[in-house]
């Protein structure tokens, strides 16, 4: 639907570097960093507010680095939705319509009003609704023209999360109804594995990973992208054997066994590593079920600190520390305090191997 292929752009010192992705039909795409790495300045490229230094953007087989924004037919919805004060709702729905000077759809306006729920403040003015309400009306705004393509510059980064979540999920929803393609910027990890369907993470002007949302969260290819998702158990290893489904990994704590994946192929014998494993993903080896265990490690409670709902608990072992997310009902179940012994267990398909850490 729309491809982005060798895109550069030099502004002061800051670098776009050779920018490639696609994004199909339909497909809800995100683009995932911190501020200042280039996400929002990747949305002005493709609406056509500033022009690459070089490369192409490509929609539906055409190069659109020449064309004016009014003719690329894509809506851009920033942080800022900018509503106009004077004017009331529905003419703020219909202010594209009325300067591109096409016709009213009103059986697509129509619907859109109602999957949005937004028919009964069509009269007011902005400063008389909800900010949520207000999330609504932009996202009508930009929709009315039909456009084909939709760009999200962190439109609801300012709503409190449960009515964050509620718009994602509508958004969600409707876009299959409306034949919407949607790509969406963000430094939000909620967010992002929320609302997309791909995440493509960028830093310092580059795309470092681009993958399924649950792929780039369990399997983060390289040591920035994991400790931007909070990946604490991050450990340098060495391959000491291959075989068609495991790989052994020497490691502070001794060797553990890992499931190898379609990304190992290329990993050879001897090759220095970094492995890792998300905090809530160890498991906790209770007394009675203490058989022989693959990738158990022992050692001895360090920490522990409340988060919300869950307990973040520090392992001290022989020869390193290992973090562990654990449920606040299962804390109290297994009734946890400081210094108690504890014998956790790697489980070999949640482990995740980044191969060349440091590129």
């Amino acid at each position: 639907m729309i491809e982005l292929n060798k895109i550069t752009l030099k502004r002061g010192d800051f670098i776009l570097n050779q920018i490639n992705f696609s994004i199909k039909k339909g497909e809800i795409y995100l683009l995932l960093g911190d501020s200042g790495s280039g996400k929002t300045t990747i949305l002005e490229l493709i609406s056509g507010f500033i022009k690459p230094d070089s490369g192409k953007i490509i929609m539906n087989g055409n190069d659109i680095v020449r064309l004016s924004p009014d003719k690329r037919n894509i809506a851009y919805l920033p942080q800022n939705m900018s509503l106009f004060p004077h004017l009331a709702i529905k003419e703020n729905i219909l202010y594209g319509i009325k300067v591109q000077g096409v016709l009213l759809d009103k059986h697509y306006y129509n619907m859109l009003i109602s999957r949005l729920e937004i028919a009964n403040i069509l009269e007011n003015y902005p400063e008389h609704i909800s900010g949520g309400q207000a999330q609504r009306v932009a996202l009508a705004r930009a929709m009315i023209v039909k456009p084909k393509l939709l760009l999200l510059d962190e439109p609801f980064s300012a709503l409190h999360p449960s009515l964050r979540y509620e718009l994602e999920d509508l958004l969600k929803s409707i876009a299959p109804e409306f034949n919407l393609t949607i790509l969406a910027v963000s430094h939000d990890i909620d967010e992002a594995l929320h609302l997309s369907d791909v995440i493509s993470f960028l830093y310092n002007g580059e795309i470092i990973q681009t993958a399924k949302r649950n792929e780039i969260y369990f399997r983060p290819r390289t040591v920035v992208v994991a400790k931007f998702f909070g990946i604490k158990n991050l450990f340098d290893g060495k391959i000491t054997s291959i075989d068609e489904e495991k790989l052994k990994i020497e490691t502070i704590f001794g060797s553990i066994d890992v499931k190898k994946t379609y990304r190992e192929k290329e990993i050879k014998f001897g090759e220095n590593i970094v492995w890792g494993i998300h905090s809530d993903e160890v498991r906790i080896i209770r007394e009675e079920h203490k058989k022989i265990r693959l990738n158990k490690i022992s050692g001895s409670i360090n920490q522990v600190f409340l988060h919300g709902q869950h307990w973040n608990i520090r392992l001290l072992c022989e020869s390193g520390m290992l973090n562990i997310t654990i449920p606040d009902f299962i804390y109290k179940r297994l009734n946890i305090s400081k210094k108690d012994k504890m014998d956790v267990e790697l489980p070999e398909e949640r482990i995740f191997i980044i191969i060349n850490p440091y590129q």
